[in-house]
């Protein structure tokens, strides 16, 4: 067994916690069609060399008493190759005790199928023995006792909930990590809720059924689209909260909107990045209930107000807050306490409490990224600090070694009703104070640093983000602590990066920093507090360098489309500076430094600025063939509102002179401040579009000495931050570089793709850019033929630059990558008279590849009236040397069959390939066979099988498969790749149109039966990648 799998048990053989990743024959491929079955039924079969005798890995009848909770798949988040086609089945352990199945509390088993058939890896944590004993103490008995242990803890008005899913389950509090007793108890679940709307008291007590003792109780209250905002101002006189604006409806004004537009941040970011629909996947309601004052009544009767100050609630799913707490980043997190309910149920209490708020940290942060506060547009402070925990409000630890790591009193730690007042308020200061642990080591994730005797490099917050999610998803349990965050997170990586890439090399060390590593496994007991099993040791990273890598980036991103920007053989992305622009050999050949026009910018005299902000003649003929781009560089795409106009003169050449003295140069920014801060109070929507600062295009010297398509967004910090600071950050980047942006490049992207260039800009300004070098490596936007990164332009040597640390948004066009193909099993050998080898492997022939493709559609069974009778369709191929598929539109007659044929031409060598049909409705379907057949709509799957093809004719029959209908293009006209709400909710706003975009099934009109098809395909979901 390897060092990465392990069966440990706990409280003797009575609870097993299972980590299996590399451990043959037992993870193999399955051929039986019942495959999960198969598996589990392995496992239960199975015993392991070197764990307790005989003791299978799941108990006896596992396989028949489980329940699948849910499945996570691929989606939008692009796996490494190595995981490619990974599924995690998670199932919740069930014991059946007199008949009946009862639920274990915090008991799942995952599987890691590859490609439906090979079992890769899982993780449990399970009670192995069904030795349950009952008794008849009642539940209306149980209710009462329960009701009264919980009006010892709060003054709340209490009743027992209206809902409860699991009224009775089996608890066992060794699994949980919160005793070593090993006994499984049968107990009664009951609810406890505030009468209040919404509700802000909820807890859950399990009282024994035999002894009526509680032996442990959960809060459910966690204190931190389709949108709801509601006001509560008003509730202590008529306990009701107003709806002042839902879905779709105009903006009312103030804090209300603010609530909105951070759900729907919330909402987007989820969607764009991973292709979630909402906290549950399936688009269920986001609701802010905001101005919210409970209600404590004293023992007099008086009612006082109290206010939780923010939280989500987990039987009504509402997120509430306090006046004035509805800030984007609290938003964030207490919706992201959503997220982590329908995935990975983290228990709000002890260390896997912890992760859930930090999880949650992270999440807020991803939508608020102009600093590492939480909260601080609630008091200016903020309320935590992800990069410097102990200077959070309340000091948090920045390592689990830490003085300040909380440790849980001893008393505090027994069964509920033993516990003396005010213990609950302690479990809720444990959760908020020790999260700072995963937070820190998320931000070294992200940023890099030095810490604790480690150097971490940071690999960027889209990469970070994507390996969190991935952990939270597919790996994190119920009862996770934070050893098993640490695993969580680096199989995450594995996933997505490779085991052995730079990414996740330093995503752990920046764990091992804060020395999660070294907490016990099988606990919430901190291994650093006194009853702890651990003394603190040096950080496992401590004097560890990784080196960093050089030339082609060898791992994929986890999020884009596989396209990837070929960065130089040195150090940094991009192989400019100003010094080098100055002195490049093609443009000492020119004589754009005696250019006429000099309105770049602040910085005048500079070379860079005025070569490349001519816009006089732009290139020559002969300059174009030079750089092989027939577009004209020289043309602004997009003239912003020149910001110097709105300066006088007189003002101008004041500051200029200013700079060129060192003693002045604090006057220079005074007077630039209080001049800019009058025009932009004058009037901020024209200050909101002009640019004080140089916006050019351009060239600058690619990685092989060749100059390269370019553009330079500078970001003033003074100028920039007085306008963002009167229009928001988000207007600002709105109204002037995205546009500009998007014209440069020739296509739409996301807001919240230049927002986070703009506010690194912004913020790394004096700090220079990420990991200090000029071209902001770590933080690479992917732009399709572009990359956008952070460029930092200050120069010791330059004293102006030093004291302004001008930063800017710099887009780059690609350079391709050269791929150089690898002898692979099934390639044609090299024959005499064949191609002549190559350095560097042999040169596949090339040619025509000519497809003659028939396929059928879902829900059309005739031939559709003209013109609909003809459709383009997506056709793409892949082989094992291509990074990414290449497409041609096609177009597809239908017979009177409705079988659709349709012919194409690639130019690309003979091999083995993947074939991609995407219909202007549908989802991708994958295809490894000429002729394929499925036994159900959508189950077809190609098994990691590729079509061998050459050139000549080739005909594919599809026709025994269908193609999933449901994915209506968007406003920009494309397909997301995803069947859900949206979807959904577009067809059914077009009933009785006559559009194509909702017509499904072609017969005319768009009507129920479309409908009926989309929720078909709901169940398949994702394009197949």
């Amino acid at each position: 067994m390897s060092a990465d799998s392990s069966i440990v048990n706990i409280g003797g053989q009575a609870v097993s916690r299972i980590t299996l990743n590399s451990l043959a024959p037992l993870l193999q491929t399955y051929d039986s069609p019942s495959t999960l079955l198969t598996i589990l039924q392995t496992l239960e079969n199975t015993t392991v060399p070197n764990q307790p005798e005989n003791q299978p890995i799941l108990p006896r009848d596992f396989s028949k008493s489980a329940r699948l909770l849910r499945i996570v798949e691929e989606g939008k988040l692009k796996l490494h190759p190595n995981a490619a086609g990974t599924k995690n089945y998670i199932y919740q352990q069930n014991l059946n005790v007199n008949d009946t199945l009862y639920p274990v509390l915090g008991a799942v088993v995952r599987l890691d199928v590859k490609n439906n058939t090979q079992l890769t890896g899982m993780g449990a944590t399970i009670v192995n023995f069904n030795d349950i004993s009952t008794g008849d103490f009642k539940r209306e008995d149980a209710e009462v006792k329960a009701l009264a242990l919980a009006q010892r803890t709060t003054k709340q008005n209490l009743v027992l909930c209206r809902e409860n899913p699991d009224p009775m389950t089996i608890v066992n509090k060794s699994l949980l990590g919160v005793d070593t007793d090993p006994v499984s108890y049968l107990t009664h679940a009951v609810d406890i809720c505030s009468t209040t709307e919404p509700i802000v008291f909820h807890k859950r007590y399990y009282v024994d059924t035999i002894t009526g003792v509680i032996i442990h109780s959960e809060n459910k209250i966690i204190n931190a689209v389709d949108r709801r905002i509601f006001d509560c101002t008003d509730m202590m006189q008529t306990n009701i909260c107003v709806r002042k604006r839902k879905e779709g409806e105009p903006p009312v004004g103030g804090e209300f909107d603010r609530a909105y537009d951070a759900l729907g941040a919330m909402y987007t970011f989820w969607k764009d990045k991973f292709g979630r629909d909402g906290m549950d996947n399936a688009g269920r309601r986001m609701i802010a209930d905001l101005n919210y004052e409970a209600v404590e009544i004293d023992e007099n009767g008086v009612r006082h107000p109290f206010c939780p100050n923010a939280s989500f609630s987990d039987i009504s799913l509402d997120t509430i807050f306090c006046a004035g707490l509805a800030t984007l980043d609290i938003v964030g997190h207490e919706i992201a306490h959503g997220l982590t309910h329908f995935t990975a149920k983290l228990l709000y209490e002890n260390q896997s409490g912890a992760i859930n708020e930090s999880i949650s940290d992270i999440f807020g942060h991803s939508i608020d990224r102009e600093d590492w506060i939480i909260g601080e547009d609630y008091i200016q402070q903020g309320i935590r600090r992800m990069d410097a925990p102990e200077r959070s409000i309340q000091a948090q630890p920045s390592k689990l070694f830490s003085p300040r790591f909380y440790c849980m009193p001893s008393q505090c730690l027994g069964n509920p009703a033993a516990r003396p007042a005010g213990c609950d308020n302690l479990q809720n200061r444990y959760v908020h104070v020790n999260s700072g642990v995963l937070n820190y080591a998320y931000y070294l994730m992200v940023t890099g640093g030095s810490f604790n005797g480690c150097t971490v490099v940071g690999i960027g917050e889209d990469k970070a983000i994507a390996i969190i999610y991935r952990a939270l998803t597919s790996y994190l349990q119920p009862t996770s602590n934070l050893k098993d965050t640490y695993n969580a997170v680096n199989k995450a990586c594995e996933d997505l990066y490779g085991r052995d890439s730079y990414e996740c090399k330093q995503a752990t060390m920046s764990m091992q920093a804060v020395e999660i590593d070294q907490q016990q496994e099988g606990t919430q007991v901190a291994s650093s507090c006194p009853n702890g099993a651990r003394q603190p040791a040096q950080a496992t990273c401590a004097g560890v360098v990784v080196p960093t890598p050089t030339g082609t980036e060898p791992t994929p991103t986890g999020i884009d489309d596989g396209a990837r920007y070929c960065a130089p053989p040195q150090p940094g992305l991009l192989n400019n500076s100003k010094e080098k622009t100055a002195v490049n050999g093609w443009f000492g050949a020119h004589k754009y430094s005696d250019c006429k026009t000099h309105n770049g910018g602040l910085w005048r005299e500079s070379l860079a600025d005025c070569l490349i902000t001519d816009s006089a003649n732009g290139p020559s003929a002969s300059d174009r063939t030079i750089i092989n781009d027939p577009q004209n560089l020289y043309y602004k795409h997009l003239t912003p509102e020149d910001g110097l106009e709105l300066i006088p003169a007189n003002t101008i050449a004041d500051i200029l002179a200013k700079l060129r003295d060192p003693n002045q140069v604090a006057a220079a920014k005074q007077l630039l401040t209080q001049t800019v801060r009058q025009i932009v109070d004058a009037d901020p929507q024209r200050a909101g579009v002009s640019s004080f600062d140089s916006l050019y295009l351009g060239l600058e010297n690619g990685r092989d000495g060749n100059p390269v398509r370019s553009a330079s967004l500078m970001v003033h910090p003074i100028v920039e931050r007085i306008i963002s600071d009167k229009i928001t950050i988000d207007e600002r980047v709105k109204k002037l570089y995205q546009p500009y942006v998007e014209a440069f490049i020739g296509k739409s992207v996301a807001l919240s793709d230049v927002k986070e260039l703009y506010v690194a800009a912004l913020n790394k300004c004096g700090g220079g850019a990420i990991n200090g070098d000029q071209s902001g490596k770590g933080l690479l936007k992917d732009f399709g033929d572009y990359v956008g990164v952070v460029q930092f332009w200050s120069d010791a040597q330059e004293g102006v630059f030093s004291e302004f640390k001008d930063c800017n948004i710099h887009l780059v066009k690609k350079i391709a990558c050269a791929v150089v193909p690898t002898a692979t099993p099934g390639n044609p050998t090299a024959t005499p008279g064949g191609p002549t080898a190559t350095p560097g492997g042999p040169t596949p022939a090339t040619g025509q590849l000519n497809l003659k493709i028939f396929l059928k559609l879902q829900g059309i069974y005739r031939k559709p009236a003209s013109p609909r009778d003809r459709m383009n369709i997506k056709i793409g191929l892949l082989n094992e040397t291509m990074r990414r598929p290449e497409y041609k539109q096609v177009e597809f007659t239908s017979d009177n069959e409705a079988v659709w044929e349709g012919n194409t031409t690639f130019n690309l060598p003979d091999g083995n390939y993947f074939l991609y049909v995407k219909g202007p409705n549908h989802l991708q379907k994958k295809v490894g066979d000429r002729i394929p057949h499925e036994t159900y709509p959508g189950t077809y799957q190609t098994h990691g099988r590729r079509i061998s093809l050459s050139k000549g004719d080739t005909t594919l029959d599809l026709s025994d498969i269908y193609q999933p209908a449901c994915d209506i293009k968007g406003p920009s006209g494309e397909q997301d790749g995803i069947c859900n709400s949206y979807d959904i909710t577009k067809v059914r706003s077009m009933y009785g149109s006559h559009s194509e975009l909702c017509d499904l099934n072609r017969d005319g009109t768009c009507n129920t039966q479309d409908h009926a098809l989309q929720i078909e395909t709901l169940q398949i979901r994702f394009d197949q990648e």
